[in-house]
């Protein structure tokens, strides 16, 4: 059927028998298996292989029978209820292992706009490290280890996921951007995770200090605006070579 249904809001008849034709249970191979009463008109046009599953599932007592057995409850509810119109991730307060849980169903379901909206969240989360106007106390180490974790929520195939991205730098002021040197030599050997975290926060950091006097290094990036290289990006003062 491919993803052509708009966002709309169909959480009044989430997990209700009335009118369902899918009956999809989750850990049927556990002590504590959960069904689902779903309907093929919303999760067959939000999900290409939920579409795939419903074309080639048994149909007993007049519903489409499925079982998933890989993925836990609370990911595949927040999933199903995501489908349905229940689209504020936030509310739901996910850890970041959560997310990347998460975010490894939605790439095996193939539901469209779910990974950008989870990968907005981590960043969000990610950032909320970041105190607000102080920053001599910044574990910038803890911090870097935390965007290590979210680069790896991205398809580096997806140029809109790697913008989303730019959030992880824009609250941070320019003195924590950088990375000593040994650090982004670990990274870069250990994975290309690595080499993705060091571009994003190595290369960034270092074209954009060039622009900023001394007395303007801790101004988070996103108050910047561009100039050339011979003036500060914040105060517009002369940049002495």
């Amino acid at each position: 059927m491919g993803q052509t249904q708009s966002c709309q809001n169909f959480t009044h008849i989430f997990n209700q028998s009335d009118f369902s034709d899918v009956l999809i249970t989750v850990g049927a191979n556990t002590n504590n298996p959960k069904d689902y009463h779903l309907h093929q008109a919303i999760i067959r046009t939000s999900s290409k292989t939920l579409d795939s599953q419903c074309e080639s599932a048994p149909t007993e007592d007049g519903r489409k029978k499925i079982v998933i057995n890989q993925w836990d409850h609370a990911t595949m509810e927040t999933l199903f209820r995501w489908v349905y119109g229940e689209r504020d991730l936030k509310k739901l307060r996910l850890t970041l292992p959560a997310l990347e849980t998460l975010m490894k169903a939605t790439r095996e379901f193939q539901i469209k706009d779910l990974n950008r909206d989870i990968l907005d969240n981590a960043v969000e989360l990610a950032t909320s490290k970041i105190p607000k106007g102080y920053f001599s106390s910044f574990d910038s180490e803890d911090y870097w280890n935390t965007v290590e974790n979210v680069c790896g929520l991205v398809n580096g195939d997806d140029i809109t996921e790697l913008l989303l991205l730019r959030g992880l730098i824009d609250k941070l002021p320019i003195s924590k951007i950088s990375l000593e040197w040994e650090r982004f030599r670990r990274l870069a050997s250990v994975s290309n995770l690595g080499v993705l975290s060091a571009l994003i926060s190595g290369t960034f950091g270092d074209t954009i200090s060039k622009t900023l006097c001394k007395g303007c290094q801790e101004i988070p990036v996103e108050k910047l605006n561009e100039s050339g290289f011979t003036c500060c990006s914040r105060c517009k003062k002369t940049i002495q070579g």
